[in-house]
């Protein structure tokens, strides 16, 4: 798959993404399967197969 953003190959890994959900709450998810860019910042949270 590629990015979206600068067309580099997405990456397969686990990683802890933060969401803001209120104005002083944030929700860390631990170990999330995401495809990371190797060349930007750009990710997308892994589908299950």
């Amino acid at each position: 798959m590629s990015c979206t953003s600068c067309g580099a190959t997405l990456r397969s890994t686990m990683s802890d993404l933060p969401f803001k959900v209120r104005e002083h709450t944030l929700v860390i998810l631990k170990n999330l399967p995401v495809l990371e860019c190797v060349h930007c910042t750009q990710y997308l949270i892994a589908d299950r197969e």
